[in-house]
Formats: structure tokens, C-alpha cells, sequence
């Protein structure tokens, strides 16, 4: 696969925007994402959901979908072409950014999606500091439409228990869970002192660079149409296999690499490189 070509547009990305993202674990790029990126992912839309999958019987109105990259090729076109990954790089410090996962959540319109305090890391069979999620959102998303919700400094740790877990990796979870020393997710809610909020609201184009260690969470209700938001999930230089037993793909439980060694596999492709 190859990798990306684009570059960035000068200036886009700042030292403040790096900065936040080392101190706060999150920075706003605005206008990352071109007129043309956002309208190519509008016209493959039906294409992208058409495997497409509902979330919970209890939320017909939200569906979503993962390994995009793999499966659409409009979608592998955006993200070989666009500036998204060279962003990523960026604001992380890295001169590469290769690929973990990609996430689309479609919720329609009137839909309440409640969202859900969580990481993302502590079942990435990976270890090191240079980790990116960039969410963005295919129309304007404010606080009560379901803008990204983040704990400014908590992607300095601690791990916390990773949730929804079924009693099919429960053997798994229990080998694991010395690594998640922070305990189950804290009630971020109940103590804001202790756990400062940020909702970042956006307009299309504009990406959210946050680390998926941070604890957030997005929940609003659209209107005007559907709230359509796509995370992509990259690494960077730092970065190597840590072996670990509750992930949530299950290749990568058996995958042959060595503890520290940089995950060179056509799953995990290099997107972007200096």
C-alpha cells in the first residue's frame, strides 16, 4: 500500500497545537481537511455503508464501521492522498505515521447518543508515546450535537480497565490486568476538578489530534441530518509491539513480532513518512 503524497499547507500545523497536544493531549487543526477531501467522503458515503453495522438493538439510529482503509477504495484514496496523516505526524512529533484502525460512527438525525467515558490504549498491543487519534466530523458538530469530550492531561496515565468486555476474552482481561494500574474508568462527571472537560466543537474540515489515551467520550443529539464522524487511529516513530492477550483483534493476540519491534505488516501499513 502506498504512502501518502500529500503535504500539509504551510503554517497549518503550529508549535501551540504541538504543544497542547504533548501538555493537554489534544490540539484542533482547523481547515486540515480541504473543500475537496470532505466532499469526496460525502459521495462515498453509501459506498462506506454498505457494510455497514448497527451498534446496540437499543440504537437502531446508530450504526458504524471499521477497516475502511482495507475495504473502500475511496476511503484508502483519502487517506493516501490527503494531508491526514502528515497532520498526525506533525502534531506528534514523528516523521512517520503508520496505521492501526479507522472508525466511522453514522448517527441519524434525532437520534441521542449517550457516548461513554473511555481509552482507547489499554488493549493496543503496542507501547511507546507517539499514538493519534484524529477524529473528524463531515458537518459542523457543537457540544450538543455530539462534539469530542476530552480530559485535558489524562493521556499522561494512568491505563484504566477497558470496558464492554464479553466473558469470551474474560480469561484474557484477567492475564492483562496488571496493566492497567489506574483501576475501572473514574466517574469524570462527579469530580470536574479532578477531571477538567473540554468539548471541542468543530466545523467541517477542522480535525481533532487527541491521544487515545485521554479519557473522552462524544455524545449529542443531531439535527439538520445525520452527525457522520470518522476517527483514524496512527503511531509513530516511538512505537513498538508490546504482546498482550485481551485486544480486540484477534490476530494480533498470535502475531509474530518481538516485544519493541515496529509492526512492518500490510494490516498496519506505513501511510506517511518525512
Amino acid at each position: 500500500m502506498g504512502q501518502s503524497t500529500d503535504t500539509l499547507p504551510p503554517g497549518i500545523v503550529t508549535e501551540a497545537m504541538t504543544e497542547s497536544f504533548a501538555t493537554l493531549g489534544y490540539a484542533k487543526v482547523p481547515g486540515l481537511l480541504n473543500d475537496f477531501w470532505i466532499d469526496h467522503l460525502r459521495g462515498a458515503m453509501d459506498d462506506i455503508l454498505s457494510d455497514s453495522f448497527v451498534h446496540s438493538p437499543q440504537l437502531p439510529g446508530k450504526r458504524g464501521n471499521t477497516n475502511m482503509l482495507h475495504n473502500h477504495s475511496a476511503f484508502r484514496q483519502f487517506m493516501q492522498e490527503s494531508p491526514l496523516a502528515a497532520g498526525a505526524a506533525a502534531v506528534m512529533r514523528s516523521a512517520s505515521a503508520r496505521y492501526y484502525e479507522d472508525i466511522l460512527v453514522y448517527v441519524e438525525e434525532g437520534w441521542d447518543d449517550q457516548g461513554g467515558w473511555h481509552q482507547d490504549t489499554p488493549t493496543w498491543p503496542l507501547q511507546g508515546s507517539q499514538f493519534t487519534n484524529c477524529w473528524f466530523a463531515l458537518e459542523k458538530v457543537t457540544a450538543a450535537t455530539g462534539a469530542l469530550r476530552v480530559v485535558a492531561g489524562s493521556h499522561l496515565g494512568p491505563f484504566y480497565e477497558p470496558g464492554h468486555i464479553g466473558e469470551d476474552r474474560r480469561e484474557a482481561f484477567e492475564h492483562d490486568r496488571y496493566l492497567w494500574t489506574g483501576g475501572p474508568v473514574p466517574d469524570v462527571n462527579a469530580d470536574p476538578d479532578r477531571f477538567p472537560v473540554t468539548a471541542i466543537e468543530t466545523d467541517p474540515g477542522d480535525v481533532v489530534i487527541f491521544h487515545p489515551t485521554a479519557l473522552h467520550q462524544g455524545f449529542g443529539t443531531p439535527v439538520g441530518g445525520p452527525r457522520r464522524t470518522f476517527t483514524v487511529r496512527l503511531f509513530g516513530d516511538d512505537v513498538g509491539w508490546h504482546r498482550k492477550q485481551c485486544v480486540y483483534h484477534p490476530w494480533m493476540r498470535d502475531a509474530p513480532f518481538a516485544d519493541g519491534e515496529v509492526p512492518d505488516d500490510p494490516r498496519l501499513p506505513l501511510i506517511w513518512a518525512a
